[in-house]
């Protein structure tokens, strides 16, 4: 018996990791989320003490006073058994869907990379997130490639010079904490195959959280834009929907069981990332004139 906290819970665990070993799962919210039979959905799982809605006025306690006072966030894991609303948590699912595609000429935008990498060198370690964001004339971001995968560091340093070499990006950015690790192999590969790039350190001493953060106005006003589906194959012969995965860390955060992929998108909004915004003058031979001044989220000036 547990309560749904997070996405990575002992029950979210098992349920992932061994879901062919026969569980039954007995989840009875508070308000039904569909019809089950002997409630109908939006039905109140003990009506006689827990109805709810109450007049006003009318003393006693109902499941819509609980979710007033205790958050809607702390109301789903509690009430509804489950670690986000059914619209998303922190990013509302309606901001990356109905804004999320946007035909645009690649050739066209100012490409950056932003890469979390692995923080251990095994093979079965965490995964290593880099993604291509391209920066189109109207200001808006857009997510053109992704790597999600298990990389130990000549993986990593493999997939980096490949995007590299495909989007030909004005900035790489890379996670401060991989970076001493990796940068040496890099610097080396570089002088072996002549193919020299930036590689700039990612730090600061704001909480993930909190940079994850930065995305929601970038969402919620349609200025952030991704494909509907991106399937890649990892080095495991595994296949997998990045887009799909991205949404879904985007509407579990911040209970969601990994954030890599959202995390170093997020890094986009750093003070250090120069966000240079191609601009198109009329007869002009289709290279970009960069703004320079700008820098950091022009959002959150």
């Amino acid at each position: 018996i547990q309560t749904r906290w997070h996405e990575d819970d002992l029950a979210g665990f098992v349920l992932r990791e061994h879901k062919d070993d026969g569980w039954e799962v007995l989840s009875l919210p508070a308000i039904a989320t569909h019809d089950e039979g002997w409630r109908q959905e939006g039905e109140a799982l003990w009506p006689e003490w827990f109805p709810i809605n109450l007049k006003e006025g009318e003393g006693g306690t109902s499941l819509s006073r609980i979710r007033s006072a205790i958050g809607i966030n702390e109301f789903e894991c509690l009430y509804q058994q489950r670690t986000a609303p059914p619209d998303g948590n922190i990013f509302k699912e309606n901001w990356y869907t109905e804004n999320s595609w946007k035909q645009i000429d690649e050739a066209n935008l100012n490409k950056i990379i932003m890469i979390d990498p692995a923080s251990s060198k095994k093979i079965d370690c965490d995964f290593t997130a880099m993604v291509v964001l391209g920066l189109s004339e109207d200001r808006h971001v857009h997510v053109l490639d992704v790597v999600h995968d298990r990389l130990e560091l000549t993986g990593r340093a493999r997939e980096l010079f490949r995007l590299h070499r495909k989007w030909k990006p004005v900035f790489v950015g890379y996670e401060q904490y991989g970076m001493q690790a990796d940068i040496a192999y890099m610097k080396e590969k570089m002088r072996a195959i002549n193919h020299r790039f930036t590689i700039t350190p990612l730090g600061g001493s704001m909480r993930k959280v909190d940079r994850i953060k930065r995305l929601g106005p970038w969402l919620e006003n349609g200025f952030f834009h991704g494909p509907n589906t991106m399937w890649r194959t990892r080095e495991d012969g595994s296949e997998v929907d990045v887009a799909e995965l991205f949404r879904d860390q985007l509407r579990t955060f911040p209970a969601s069981v990994t954030d890599d992929l959202i995390d170093a998108t997020s890094r986009f909004t750093d003070e250090i990332v120069p966000l240079e915004w191609p601009q198109w003058g009329q007869g002009h031979d289709n290279s970009p004139i960069y703004e320079e001044e700008v820098r950091g989220s022009w959002m959150s000036e």
